[in-house]
């Protein structure tokens, strides 16, 4: 847990903010570039996201985003497996 929020979550939360805000004021900054500080905020969800995973608590609201045919799929894997497969997506 990041304060009160599950990394996980803080982790999916940063992902789409990296994909659907503009942050304008970088312009103003001119000391990083809107592409690395997108890069910057992918790189710490998936840091959150995958730390999660090693603790076994992000897997499953990871899989809920998921569509059926893939979770039916993924739910006959061993969780140790899964959680592999869903960090090879990450990286």
């Amino acid at each position: 847990m990041y304060h009160s929020l599950p990394k996980e979550t803080l982790g999916e939360l940063l992902l789409y903010i990296a994909e659907h805000e503009e942050f304008n004021s970088l312009k103003n900054l001119k000391t990083v570039t809107h592409k690395q500080f997108i890069q910057a905020l992918k790189d710490l969800a998936h840091d959150l996201i995958e730390s999660s995973l090693d603790q076994g608590s992000g897997i499953d609201i990871l899989m809920s985003g998921l569509n059926d045919n893939v979770k039916e799929i993924l739910e006959k894997l061993p969780k140790q497996d899964r959680v592999k497969l869903i960090k090879g997506f990450l990286d």
